[in-house]
């Protein structure tokens, strides 16, 4: 009976999803000429000189964090930001589509993936297609598919969660802009902020949360 009962647990916790913890480190990228002068149809903009002052105390108050590993959105603010803090410290650092920026903006028109592994060869970048920001999304939100675009971002985070499951790192920092990291987290960050979760928790999605987030695209 005490066998039955130890093995009927352990199949209910184990359909309950992962029990191992993670600790997530969210990381906004540090300031562009956006934040200067609001203009969204800027490209792909680097980093302002202010901007990379500002991650020098950023640096400073990450050192610390047992960070195994490093996604960052492959648009040039993010592997920028992700460059100034971890560069030299041994950590793998990956460029993903699963936390690259909505693409709801010129300025989310990103570099192809073959001309990032050439500027930047520090970085793991797997299966990133070459024009990695042409996601469905991306149509979806030209077409005024709203409800598309709300179920295709709830997949992105249930396959953000699916990747995390199979990964043994016990800390991982994400580096990326500030509407997906709020989808994924939950959290609102300034430029060059940071935000600590455990994973399994993170926030539970629905329509109003995405729908708010997705208005302040428009403004």
């Amino acid at each position: 009976f005490f066998f039955f009962f130890f093995f009927f647990f352990f199949w209910i916790c184990r359909l309950a999803g992962p029990t191992i913890d993670k600790i997530l480190v969210f990381i906004h990228h540090s300031d562009t000429s956006i934040n200067l002068d609001g203009n969204y149809d800027v490209k792909d903009p680097d980093l302002t000189p202010y901007g990379r002052e500002k991650l020098k105390s950023l640096k400073e108050r990450i050192q610390e964090l047992p960070i195994e590993l490093v996604i960052t959105c492959p648009l040039t603010s993010s592997i920028s930001t992700c460059l100034a803090l971890f560069n030299g410290r041994c950590i793998p650092m990956m460029a993903s589509n699963l936390v690259a920026d909505l693409c709801l903006s010129p300025c989310h028109t990103g570099v192809p993936a073959r001309i990032l592994k050439l500027r930047y060869p520090e970085f793991i970048y797997g299966d990133l297609p070459d024009e990695w920001w042409k996601m469905e999304e991306f149509t979806a939100w030209q077409n005024g598919e709203h409800q598309q675009l709300i179920h295709l971002i709830k997949k992105r985070v249930n396959d953000l969660e699916h990747w995390l499951m199979s990964r043994n790192e016990k800390c991982i920092a994400f580096v990326c802009g500030n509407p997906i990291l709020n989808i994924i987290s939950g959290h609102n960050l300034e430029p060059a902020l940071f935000t600590i979760i455990k994973w399994p928790s993170l926030p539970k999605l629905n329509k109003t949360t995405i729908t708010s987030i997705l208005e302040k695209q428009k403004t």
